[in-house]
């Protein structure tokens, strides 16, 4: 309770509420909500049997959002979490009577297929390149979830003991081999398909809806315009080409984007809960912008530089002003420039140390560690600064024109009102700087920066 308390009831996203029940607030929230410390990697959510009896006795509704959304989540947790653990909700929703299950997913599960993602589960065993090339069933869905989680206990217990971190680095190598084999782009996709694949196969009679979003970001409007609680999957890269930080990048300006406000996201998996009474219901819901108000690249990033450069002017002690807006290069053209830097910077290292210039030398080393993280970032994001996948979402505007006008008002999901230029100026990047303040940094000028170093 004290977690909830300091974690989500104390932030802003509960001002209004605040501001309705004053003194009473506290009150309210408490007769509205109970607390229960669970596990999705455990058998019945790591409850005792008598807590999840009566968890399972009083509930008509489950709506799993949980999930491990890093892209280099080592594969056995990731198979705990976002697939074993979509399976023991599922069991949740079927233990308390087959009430309906809403399943928060991603758009991604289905982002390397070529052409329209349609809102539909591939069948549990089918892989995005089986799936593309017309083949029958790839993997056995248990025996490949269990091989993922064996191969992922040998490689940790042939870690040392005292460096758990090997085990760890060993198992995140192992979830991004076996995506790229089946043709996801990560584990963070790979795994969360199984998951559909899981509670779509072995629902049972419980009414499922699976909502899908694309990049989740700040709020559009509720509670407040450009709430957000973390820096979100675009906005390292954004906000660095646009401060100048970030010189240049595996990207294209033309590449869409596929950004959806957190908000927005909220009111779909309300109006996406399926009818109690209907357990043969299962329907897919894609809440993405970038068919219906596409927000390119180019655009994102040339908008961040100019209202970082605007408030640079109205308040120099607070934002730094940004240096020149970085590049978008083809990929094969950033790591080649990445290779030369290496080369040059492991001779110089090598040159610097056995001339007796240490400080030097460290130096050199520092800008290889630099380059060496950008090469890592580069396998991680240039799928998604390089691809624009398309996605369906002819079931989420049926879901929307089925609501009252009063509830479409009050509770949109219509990307299409979407400006975003004014979204990104005027909310999303607030709001950013409101989460992490950016301040000055001073240059001494025989020591440059380091961040800027690097493409000098």
């Amino acid at each position: 309770m004290e977690r909830v308390w300091s974690d989500v009831f104390s932030t802003p996203l509960f001002d209004t509420l605040r501001r309705i029940h004053g003194d009473g607030f506290e009150t309210f929230v408490r007769a509205k909500t109970s607390v229960i410390s669970g596990d999705l990697s455990s058998e019945r959510l790591g409850l005792t049997e008598a807590v999840y009896t009566e968890l399972a006795e009083r509930i008509t509704l489950v709506v799993n959002s949980a999930a491990a959304c890093s892209f280099l989540e080592p594969l056995d947790r990731a198979l705990q979490t976002n697939a074993l653990g979509a399976r023991r909700i599922l069991q949740l929703a079927k233990d308390a009577g087959d009430v309906p299950l809403v399943h928060v997913s991603t758009c991604y599960v289905g982002a390397p297929l070529k052409g329209l993602v349609r809102e539909d589960v591939l069948p549990a065993g089918y892989s995005i390149q089986g799936a593309e090339r017309g083949r029958p069933v790839d993997f056995d869905l248990d025996a490949e979830i269990r091989d993922g989680l064996e191969r992922c206990a040998r490689a940790r217990s042939a870690a040392p003991p005292n460096a758990p971190e090997l085990g760890d680095r060993a198992a995140a190598e192992l979830g991004m081999e076996r995506a790229r084999e089946l043709g996801w782009h990560d584990v963070y996709q790979l795994s969360k398909a199984l998951g559909e694949q899981i509670v779509t196969r072995d629902r049972g009679r419980v009414p499922l809806a699976i909502v899908r979003p694309s990049i989740i970001e700040s709020t559009y409007e509720e509670p407040v315009p450009g709430w957000i609680d973390g820096i979100r999957m675009a906005d390292p890269i954004i906000m660095e080409y646009a401060k100048g930080t970030l010189v240049r990048f595996v990207g294209s300006e033309r590449t869409v984007l596929d950004l959806v406000p957190c908000d927005m996201v909220t009111h779909a998996v309300m109006a996406a809960v399926p009818p109690a009474d209907e357990p043969e219901h299962v329907r897919v819901y894609q809440v993405a912008s970038g068919e219906l108000n596409p927000a390119k690249l180019g655009e994102l990033t040339e908008w961040a530089h100019e209202t970082l450069t605007e408030m640079a002017r109205e308040r120099p002690g607070e934002v730094s002003p940004p240096g020149t807006m970085g590049r978008w290069i083809p990929e094969w053209r950033f790591r080649a420039g990445l290779r030369t830097r290496r080369w040059i910077l492991e001779a110089s290292r090598h040159a610097l140390g056995w001339l007796g210039q240490r400080r030097r030398a460290q130096r050199s080393a520092l800008l290889l560690r630099m380059v060496k993280k950008a090469e890592g970032l580069a396998d991680l994001y240039a799928f998604y600064t390089t691809t624009s996948p398309r996605f369906a979402t002819d079931h989420t505007i049926a879901l929307l024109e089925a609501m009252s006008p009063e509830d479409r008002s009050r509770f949109s999901f219509d990307v299409t009102r979407i400006d975003w230029k004014n979204y990104l100026q005027e909310r999303h990047i607030p709001g950013l700087l409101r989460l992490r303040r950016v301040e000055s940094e001073p240059v001494v000028e025989d020591e440059p920066d380091e961040r800027r170093s690097i493409s000098a």
